[in-house]
C-alpha cells in the first residue's frame, strides 16, 4: 500500500509517521491458525458442569445480596444510614462483602 499524501499540490508528503512496510512474514505453528491467544487461566468451558452451577448460584447470590441492599438503601431516610448514602451505594457494589457490611454496619 503506497504512503498517503498530505495534501500538498505537488503530491510530495510533507511528513511521515512510519515508512510504509513491504511485505511481513508471520510465523505459524503447524496446524495453527496464525492467531495467537495467551491463556490466562480456565476458560468457562474447562469447567465440569459443577463448578458451573457453583459460579452461577455465587453470581446469583451476589445479585441479590446487592439488589436488597441497593433497594433497602434507596427507601431508607438518610438519618437512619451511617455516613453519606452515596458511598454506601458505591461500597455495595464490592463483591459479598459491600452488601454484608451495610447490613451489618450502614444502617441505624
Amino acid at each position: 500500500m503506497p504512503p498517503q499524501e498530505s495534501g500538498t499540490s505537488q503530491g510530495k508528503m510533507t511528513h511521515s509517521a512510519l515508512a510504509p512496510v513491504e511485505h511481513v512474514t508471520a510465523i505459524v505453528a503447524p496446524g495453527g491458525t496464525g492467531h495467537t491467544r495467551r491463556k490466562h487461566g480456565t476458560s468457562w468451558s474447562d469447567l465440569t458442569s459443577q463448578q458451573q452451577m457453583r459460579i452461577r448460584i455465587g453470581a446469583a447470590v451476589q445479585f441479590l445480596l446487592a439488589s436488597a441492599a441497593w433497594f433497602d438503601l434507596a427507601r431508607r431516610p438518610a438519618r437512619l444510614v451511617r455516613g453519606k448514602k452515596s458511598v454506601w451505594a458505591l461500597i455495595i457494589g464490592v463483591n459479598f462483602v459491600g452488601p454484608i457490611a451495610y447490613f451489618v454496619r450502614g444502617r441505624r
